[in-house]
């Protein structure tokens, strides 16, 4: 920086005085905080005052610079001293870098705590040289040691210094990004450190203070300045682009207002300000897309505009370099804009600019957008070809391949289809499958959806329902899907609250509270049993799985938590439990003993753990074990349980079953909580949302993610889910926003158009949903087991698979149930229709397999889900049953009809000879019958083509007679009946008159 002797002459008062004070504290330890914003100038005035030191005073002054992984002050400054065992201090030691350091707010208040050893270690003046923020942080974490400081010497920077640096910022920016280099634009400027003298974060406050001071600087210098700072802005707070957009916005209205411009380099200038604001808002709407907000086609024109600019600028410049640095962006928008023949010529272009040897990722772009091209136009020989000839340059590039890899794979997949091999296709899509997401999940997604549609076409539902369910769960965890449906939230929720690491649908819900209550109940020695109930669809599973049991693993005071959580009962319950116990142990690193349970609980207190064992869902034990024997049993066991010190019980409970505790109060095991099961002291009542909460809820969660809904859409959602009681379900919650999700609603007008009750037309499709995914030829055979699951009352029997095959064959006759395909490591197709409804309706999250001896058993996860089953197929199973009656009767009278047959066929053949003889009669009274109907005909048409066609079967009949006389005699007795009902239905009672009568 030139005029850096004047700029010291302006320090040197100060820095005389400095140096004074520390030879006048010399072999004593004095704290000096000395605040300056900037580091150049930092680094001049430290070497200003060590000049001065020694000059002045023999006195000399040491330096030390920590490191950015620098953990301790204290220490670091012992191993500065101290590198080879030397005891002599120095006169005096500045700090540096504390402005630099990861974490400072630790190494700050480490400081606060060994302040004393300061000064008994440290024998002579410190001075630390911090900037703005270190100093905010110094007074912040460590107060009392900076309270040792006399004060603080605030060293500003000259007017004219501040001016000089900016210029020189700019001339910096301008000169590098000009000049022929690797590296795009931004990645160029962000390398930039310092920029000029200032470091980038910097800049900002060198302009804020050029403001404040009243400086001018030169516009085209400002214009430049505008990139660095929106770069910064961006890179340190990704959710505010406005601020970044109006600095790029700046530069360009600048250079715009310059034109024409007629200098080349000044050209080239406005042409990479057009590029950092198109590149800006492309990112901006990109960004918007994958949040689900809408974006139309106006928004990626606004970006294409300013890029487009910027390559006609670098075009008519000759500078093919930039051209080929800044054409990606451009072909990005132009695809979004589904403009495809500008596409094909920018991407041509980019084939001619893009040598492999120089650009083998940009060339490998190239080829993939025309591929995209191609794609668009059904061309699937060309598709394949242009796309693997990107595949194969990424090949060659194993290091930045990246999630672009997914999306050729993709491409490939689809022309393959398109050239109708599916196996082809298949085999690309499992290849990107197995390649993940890498960062961008929208095309992963969309990967596992194409994959999908091949499995459906190939009628292999379990593959395609299990890539469905692979597909929820990415966009789930992509932050794409707000709701879960109506699975319950598991053990591993994947966003995590700040305080507990619980789910974001617990914290939102209203239930923090609720867990903060639950977690002070098992901290306390006075409650050993918790018994948390509710009704259906609360959320009490939800509660204790995505928010107690993450809270847990945190200590309570001096204790771990060995939390087992057991949610199937089957008689043999003890041995579950005491595998769960195992399993919760190895899970800590601590290994099971031998022994009896209770003697594991009791050697678990003396292990430092608290044991909190967990019983979710526990009305399913009284269906489990019906014999009130087993009941007794398992409370003596939990009496026991509770005598022990730091044994704690949580159980959940539907309401309506509260009372089956009574038999607990009578046991004496039960003295640990007075034989008052049912007391405040042990129930803990889990209601529905408030419409408040309800609505905090939805803010919350589809504020996490990219679906957003319509307020006005929010309000009728929670008032419809409220209902005349004014409180909100939490199943029902998520099922109906899913749903939305799923159906893409996101506005009131929409959603009114769903029917009179939308919301019933929601909850009904996401059921239609599971049975969707069995396939159509399954899809009756779905709802029955579904309605199966239920019963009159609305409540969830639990059926084994045997029970569930006997119901269907009454519902289904004829229809036989293979017995059920064994377990496999790698779950094939099955063959088996009732495995695969089976497995679906449990992966779906409707239904719940609970393995068991000697059977295992289903059922629906809530009574909510039972009561809509039965509301929507009670009618359409009543109509079936009917159905199969009205079948079993006319089956019966067939078989009676049948019966008679055989009687009449036997007398015929005993009679047989008798038959031939008087068959010929029977055929002649036929035929006459027959005539005189024809001779009839004038009085009525019709009558006489059907007589005709009798006379002719009976004629036929008599011919075969003498080979078929059984058969023969049947026919004609038929075709005589007929014709006896044709003569009465038109008035002829009397066949006497007419000639051809006569046997």
């Amino acid at each position: 920086m030139s005029g850096d002797a004047t700029s010291m002459d302006h320090y040197g008062a100060v820095l005389d005085e400095l140096a004074d004070v520390l030879d006048l504290g010399r072999g004593q330890f004095s704290l000096h905080l000395v605040r300056c914003r900037y580091d150049h100038l930092r680094s001049q005035l430290a070497d200003a005052l060590c000049h001065r030191c020694q000059q002045t005073y023999d006195f000399t002054l040491d330096r030390l610079t920590l490191a950015p992984s620098a953990q301790n002050l204290y220490t670091s400054i012992q191993d500065h001293l101290h590198p080879h065992g030397s005891d002599r201090p120095p006169d005096g030691l500045m700090v540096l870098g504390l402005e630099q350091v990861t974490d400072l707010a630790a190494v700050l208040g480490a400081t606060e705590s060994v302040r004393e050893e300061f000064r008994n270690h440290f024998p002579f003046p410190l001075i630390l040289w911090l900037d703005d923020a270190a100093y905010v942080q110094v007074t912040r974490n460590a107060p009392n040691f900076a309270s040792w400081s006399a004060g603080t010497l605030h060293l500003e920077i000259m007017c004219s210094a501040l001016r000089e640096a900016l210029h020189q910022a700019a001339d910096h920016i301008y000169t590098t990004l000009v000049t022929p280099a690797p590296g795009s634009l931004p990645a160029m400027l962000r390398r930039l450190n310092p920029i000029g003298v200032l470091r980038p974060g910097e800049l900002r406050l060198a302009l804020g203070e050029a403001e404040t001071q009243g400086l001018t600087l030169a516009a085209e210098a400002q214009a430049a300045l505008n990139w660095a700072i929106a770069l910064n802005l961006a890179d340190h707070h990704p959710q505010d682009l406005d601020r970044p957009g109006q600095y790029f916005q700046r530069s360009v209205d600048y250079w715009t207002s310059q034109e024409p411009l007629e200098d080349c380099d000044r050209h080239l200038r406005a042409g990479i300000a057009h590029f950092f604001l198109g590149r800006h808002w492309a990112w901006v709407v990109d960004r918007e897309r994958r949040q689900g907000d809408g974006v139309d086609r106006e928004a990626w024109q606004r970006a294409r505009l300013p890029l487009e600019r910027s390559i006609q600028i670098f075009q008519t410049c000759d500078r093919l370099d930039l051209v080929a640095k800044c054409l990606s962006g451009l072909q990005r928008v132009l695809k979004r804009l589904e403009d495809w023949d500008a596409l094909e010529r920018y991407c041509r272009l980019g084939l001619d600019i893009h040598p492999l040897e120089t650009y083998p990722l940009k060339r490998a772009y190239d080829y993939g957008f025309l591929g995209n091209v191609a794609l668009h136009r059904q061309r699937w020989a060309e598709t394949k070809q242009l796309t693997q000839a990107a595949l194969q340059l990424l090949d060659g590039l194993p290091g930045e391949s990246g999630w672009i890899r997914g999306l050729y794979l993709l491409n490939l997949a689809k022309a393959e289809r398109g050239l109708g091999n599916p196996q082809g296709a298949i085999a690309y899509l499992l290849e990107a499958r197995a390649w993940g997401d890498r960062g961008h999940p929208t095309t992963y997604c969309a990967i596992l959806e194409e994959l999908r549609d091949l499995r459906l076409e190939q009628r292999q539902y379990l593959m395609a329902f299990k890539l469905k369910q692979a597909r929820l769960e990415v966009e789930k965890n992509a932050g794409i899907r707000a709701f879960v449906g109506a699975g319950r939230l598991g053990l591993e929720p994947q966003g995590l609250d700040d305080l507990y690491g619980v789910a974001p649908e617990i914290a939102a819900s209203g239930r923090r509270l609720d867990l903060e209550r639950l977690m002070e109940r098992l901290g306390r020695p006075d409650y050993k049993l918790v018994v948390v109930h509710g009704g259906s669809g609360v959320g009490k599973s939800s509660l204790l799985n995505a928010g107690l049991v993450p809270a847990l693993r945190k200590p309570i005071d001096y204790r771990d938590n060995l939390v087992v959580v057991m949610r199937n009962y089957t008689a043999q319950w003890q041995a579950d439990l005491a595998d769960q116990m195992g399993r919760a142990l190895t899970s800590l690193g601590k290994v099971k003993t031998e022994g009896s349970l209770l003697a594991q609980l009791r050697q678990n207190e003396g292990r430092n753990l608290r044991t909190i064992l967990m019983l979710d869902q526990f009305e399913e034990f009284f269906f489990a074990n019906p014999d009130r024997l087993q009941w007794r049993q398992f409370f003596e066991f939990l009496g026991d349980c509770l005598a022990i010190p730091y044994v704690k019980v949580v159980i959940s409970l539907r309401e309506d079953y509260i009372h089956y505790l009574l038999d607990a109060n009578r046991l004496e095991s039960m003295s640990a909580i007075g034989h008052d099961i049912l007391g405040r002291q042990v129930l803990y009542g889990l209601g529905n949302l408030s419409l408040e909460d309800a609505r905090a809820t939805i803010a919350d969660l589809t504020g996490r993610s990219r679906f957003s809904l319509e307020p006005a859409l929010v309000e009728r959602v929670v008032q419809d889910l409220g209902g005349p009681l004014q409180e909100v379900r939490p199943i029902e919650m998520q099922i109906v926003g899913a749903q939305l999700q799923t159906v893409g609603v996101s506005t009131l007008a929409a959603y009114e158009q769903l029917g009179d009750a939308p919301k019933e037309a929601l909850v009904t499709g996401y059921v239609q949903e599971v049975v969707d995914d069995c396939g159509p030829e399954h899809q009756q055979l779905a709802e029955l087991v579904l309605f199966l699951l239920t019963d009159e009352r609305g409540t969830r029997p639990l059926k084994t698979r045997s029970e569930l095959e006997k119901e269907l064959e009454a519902l289904l006759p004829g229809r036989v149930f293979a017995e059920a395909e064994p377990e496999t490591e790698e779950e094939a197709e099955p063959t088996e229709p009732l495995d695969l409804v089976l497995k679906v309706a449990c992966g779906s999250g409707l239904v719940m397999y609970l393995p068991e001896e000697p059977q295992d058993r289903y059922q629906l996860v809530h009574d909510y889900i039972a009561e809509l089953i039965q509301r929507q197929r009670r009618s359409d199973v009543e109509q079936l049953k009917e159905r199969l009656e009205q079948v079993e009767r006319e089956k019966v009278a067939i078989q009676l009809e049948l019966k008679d047959a055989k009687q009449v066929l036997g007398t015929a053949r005993r009679q047989a000879k008798w038959w031939s003889v008087a068959g010929v009669a029977v055929f002649s009274v036929s035929t006459i019958l027959t005539s005189s109907v024809v001779y009839l005909g004038n009085r009525n048409l019709e009558m006489a083509r059907r007589a005709t066609n009798l006379e002719r079967i009976g004629v036929g009949a008599q011919q075969r007679f003498s080979f078929q006389q059984t058969e023969s005699l049947l026919v004609s007795t038929r075709a005589l009946w007929e014709l006896k009902q044709l003569t009465q239905q038109h008035g002829i009672t009397d066949l006497v008159d007419y000639p051809a009568y006569s046997p």
